[in-house]
């Protein structure tokens, strides 16, 4: 009976110990990896379409994205900030409602992306993409875009500098 005991006792101190360090590995990787994988300023002269389509938008009260100014200056005055963000999910736990936000700086008139929801599994990675309209001569060089996503449903939150070329 002592022997029988003395392996359940080593058996539940290996599941513990296992269960501890699947915790930590958890908590330690809860933090996504993200790169930047495209960073690019282009003069809403040269994407006209998408100028027209967000003045459209904003003039009908159909767009769905984040305004900050609501008056849009005419198409010469105006700058594309464009940028897609890589996610990857060291997590053994999936992350949920995952968006993407530019904090707003003087100038930024508004923001696209994509509100749909997002989630990534246990070790994989996405892309999200995300569109800020600028005055021009209010140009940032380096931007913060923060990332928002569930864990186990409880809000975390990231950030990661982008610079645009």
């Amino acid at each position: 009976m002592k022997i029988l005991l003395r392996i359940l006792a080593i058996l539940a101190l290996v599941v513990t110990i296992a269960g501890a360090g699947v915790v930590l590995y958890a908590l330690e990787t809860r933090i996504p990896g993200v790169e930047v994988v495209y960073a690019m300023h282009e003069s809403a002269n040269d994407d006209s379409e998408a100028y027209d389509a967000f003045v459209t938008a904003v003039s009908d009260g159909t767009y769905g994205g984040r305004v900050f100014d609501e008056a849009v200056p005419e198409r010469e005055s105006c700058t594309f900030l464009k940028c897609t963000l890589r996610m990857q999910n060291r997590c053994l736990l999936p992350m949920e409602w995952i968006e993407i936000a530019v904090e707003p700086g003087e100038g930024d008139i508004l923001e696209s992306r994509d509100e749909n929801p997002h989630v990534l599994t246990a070790r994989t990675s996405g892309d999200l993409s995300l569109q800020v309209m600028t005055r021009a001569d209010a140009f940032p060089q380096e931007r913060t875009v923060s990332i928002t996503y569930y864990l186990l449903g409880r809000p975390m939150k990231a950030a990661v500098r982008v610079i645009w070329n």
